[in-house]
């Protein structure tokens, strides 16, 4: 009897944690070679390197599973503040802002939350999985929401350490992600460690979706953050009133702004460069500090 009832209790975890564990991009679905190990070496409870440890390519693509872009934490050290009685030492942990097992605004059995999420939508068949690598064969129209994006062969490369695309698959009424490789007109192939998806290609076509990357937290320092993928340029910081005070102060480069004369949580200064990117002045990699005129192409 006993038995019998760990029997059903392994059954039962494993069907609940299974989809769950394959939702998450740092995990078996971002490539065949990963493993949670990576990340987690002592076990989930023990110490968990920091994520520049691993984002420490400075050189460029291609990036592997450890050798990711480089990137650099928002801090008064990187900003040069320290000797800035008004500001102070501060720190920022990649974690205040990242969550590396879910995207923003999207949900395993939610989906997206807010259309603006989607950068591109098509139906699929299933056709072929060979060594974690599964190919499918796009079946309708492919839907372009963001026109920097129009061309299928861009979708398997970052335009930047920064942003990506990740493919969410909708499964069942469940919503999966894995990284896209390449992809044309006709076809999309993309990597698959799970081995969950290879299970259930029987609800063919399947309706795919096509996200930015970014692993932001839904809430940051206390406030919901929204993160979308369109209009271009405006998932930092947008001024949707164009009046240089924004009313919805949600951007990830605001809400944690109290002290600053551009973009600040109170929804002033926005009219700095309203619609543009911002990390194109203020690189990740340097801990978003300013970069040098000839630099940024904002300037030129």
């Amino acid at each position: 009897m006993k038995r019998l009832f760990w029997l059903c209790c392994i059954v039962f975890m494993g069907t609940f944690l299974a989809p769950c564990s394959s939702f998450a991009f740092h995990s078996n679905n971002y490539s065949g070679t990963w493993s949670c190990e990576l990340c987690h070496p002592g076990g989930p409870h023990a110490h968990i390197p920091e994520c520049i440890e691993c984002h420490d390519n400075d050189s460029g693509a291609p990036y592997t599973d450890t050798d990711a872009p480089e990137m650099t934490t928002h801090s008064s050290a990187a900003m040069g503040d320290l000797a800035n009685a008004e500001y102070g030492e501060w720190q920022w942990a990649c974690v205040d802002c990242h969550e590396a097992h879910r995207n923003n605004g999207i949900s395993m059995r939610g989906g997206v939350s807010d259309p603006s999420y989607i950068v591109a939508e098509f139906t699929a068949d299933y056709a072929v999985t060979v060594d974690y690598v599964t190919t499918m064969d796009i079946t309708s129209p492919i839907t372009i929401n963001d026109s920097t994006w129009a061309d299928p062969a861009t979708w398997g490369a970052k335009r930047g350490p920064e942003r990506g695309l990740v493919l969410l698959v909708v499964i069942r009424d469940k919503t999966y992600w894995y990284e896209v490789l390449n992809a044309d007109a006709d076809s999309i192939t993309f990597s698959n460690g799970a081995t969950f998806f290879p299970q259930y290609p029987k609800s063919n076509p399947i309706f795919m979706k096509l996200v930015y990357g970014m692993f932001i937290q839904n809430e940051v320092n206390g406030t919901s953050v929204t993160f979308p993928a369109f209009p271009e340029g405006n998932t930092w910081a947008y001024d949707e009133s164009g009046t240089g005070f924004d009313p919805i102060p949600d951007g990830i480069c605001q809400v944690c702004h109290v002290n600053t004369s551009a973009w600040n949580v109170n929804g002033s200064g926005a009219d700095h460069f309203n619609g543009w990117d911002c990390i194109a002045c203020h690189r990740h990699e340097n801990g978003f500090k300013f970069v040098t005129p000839s630099t940024c192409p904002l300037k030129n």
